[in-house]
């Protein structure tokens, strides 16, 4: 009886151990759905949140970040992101350096007023006559992009406009400046003795939008509304060459004082509209034209060679010049006067005028003058006109004596009966420290009378030209 009793509980035992395991197995299994059971509405409870650890805690800068941004500012840079090919020896490098970058040119600052010299009357061929180009404000062209500047076998390129005082020097040189390039009001630009400065066209910038503007998809356009100073010396000036067959253009409109020593210039025609500019020790070689509309240039010391000449014929406004101890060689013109400034305002004396193929002085009334009249006579002071002969004087020496068309006469002093010793460009540095202190009182009374002639013309200006003055100013 035991032993049964003993059997049937071990049996009882066995059939509930081998039940536990079979719902256990069940339970395990995947549930498989009918399909009559897709229909059903999912009633599975929601599944637990995993609990957050110390690190999940504390939100994260980039849980506020869109994901994109995220995803980028996560992206680790691959292998060669990191590390850029090294640049051949030959080819620019690819690193960014102190290069200028193109930004769009501004709006222009000056009116659309048209400049024309007039045409010169010749005294005995029609070479004489002036090739000067019409001169315009610059319209402002489209935006160009701003990657960085380069250009192979130079060091730094220039264009578009410059945004800070930048000083140039020989370890910079060769220096380009390429198509269209601005140094506005306020803005410095220095270059120290040796430095080369190269002039090119950029032939993906946009056109003029007018005829008669410098075209800088042709020549190299140089608009200086702030300061140039340039510090060549004798035996180690600053080259400043234009490389195309077109004539660049230098544009003096800033009313800042600019001053260029020891600097050479090649192929480059310049206007002069504002401001103060002093040239001493220059040389200025195949210069289409100097044209002084406006302001007061003072040349001590130049060299003007193969140039067309310089023209005072604008009168946009008031100037004043001073051309001393200059050598004029192989010129087709040599000064051109539209207008008397005043006695203290146009010293022209001791200058040196050599194979002229035109007339060495030429007096020219300006159109609009008022004291453009029969009688209006401008003092000019004693120079060498390339002969000692008195006839061959008189003919280089073109007014209303020898051609009844024009209406002024050139008071000049005698002539000096030999050339000059020591004139022009390229003189030891104790000589032209000698002129400069010789002249330095006529100097400073010419730049008083001029500051004192344009703040007359300012107090006589109407009150609406005043406001477009101060309008124009703050532009």
């Amino acid at each position: 009886m035991r032993i049964n009793s003993l059997i049937f509980g071990v049996s009882f035992l066995l059939l509930f151990t081998l039940s536990r395991s079979s719902k256990t197995a069940e339970t395990d299994e995947p549930v498989k759905l009918s399909e009559s059971d897709t229909d059903l509405p999912h009633t599975d409870p929601q599944p637990k949140p995993k609990p957050k650890s110390e690190a999940d805690a504390i939100p994260s800068a980039d849980s506020n970040m869109p994901k994109d941004l995220i995803g980028e500012q996560k992206k680790e840079p691959s292998v060669e992101q990191s590390e850029p090919p090294l640049a051949a020896v030959d080819e620019a490098p690819k690193d960014d350096g102190p290069l200028a970058e193109i930004v769009p040119l501004p709006p222009s600052k000056r009116s659309q007023t048209q400049l024309k010299t007039p045409s010169l009357i010749a005294a005995t061929t029609s070479e004489t006559k002036t090739e000067a180009k019409t001169i315009q404000s610059l319209a402002s062209p489209g935006p160009a992009s701003r990657s960085v500047l380069r250009e192979p076998g130079y060091n730094l390129v220039l264009s578009g406009t410059l945004e800070h005082d930048l000083q140039l020097g020989p370890s910079q040189s060769p220096v380009l400046i390429r198509g269209s390039f601005v140094v506005p009001a306020g803005i410095t630009l220095q270059a120290k003795a040796g430095t080369v400065i190269h002039l090119r066209a950029d032939p993906h910038g946009e056109k003029p939008a007018q005829a008669g503007t410098p075209d800088s998809t042709q020549s190299a356009m140089f608009l200086v509304w702030g300061s140039l100073q340039f510090e060549g010396v004798t035996g180690n000036p600053v080259e400043f060459s234009n490389l195309e067959k077109e004539d660049a253009s230098l544009l003096l409109y800033g009313a800042a004082q600019s001053k260029l020593d020891g600097t050479r210039i090649k192929g480059v025609a310049i206007t002069q509209s504002a401001g103060v500019c002093l040239w001493t020790n220059c040389e200025l070689f195949k210069v289409s034209h100097y044209s002084l509309a406006a302001g007061a240039a003072l040349f001590t010391q130049c060299s003007f060679r193969e140039c067309g000449g310089f023209f005072a014929t604008y009168s946009l406004g008031p100037w004043s010049l001073l051309m001393r101890k200059n050598l004029f060689e192989g010129c087709r013109e040599g000064v051109i006067l539209g207008s008397d400034p005043g006695e203290s305002r146009l010293i022209v004396e001791k200058n040196s005028f050599v194979k002229t193929r035109g007339a060495c002085l030429r007096a020219m009334s300006a159109p609009g003058v008022k004291n453009s009249k029969i009688g209006v006579e401008m003092l000019i002071g004693e120079n060498w006109y390339g002969t000692a002969v008195p006839e061959e004087i008189d003919m280089r020496i073109v007014d209303h004596r020898n051609d009844p068309a024009l209406r002024a006469r050139l008071n000049t002093r005698p002539p000096a009966e030999q050339p000059y010793e020591n004139i022009g460009a390229g003189v030891p540095m104790s000589v032209l420290a000698a002129t400069l202190r010789e002249q330095l009182t006529v100097q400073q009374t010419l730049l008083r009378a001029h500051q004192n002639k344009l703040v007359g013309a300012w107090i006589k200006q109407s009150e609406p030209a005043k406001q477009t003055a101060r309008q124009n100013v703050l532009r």
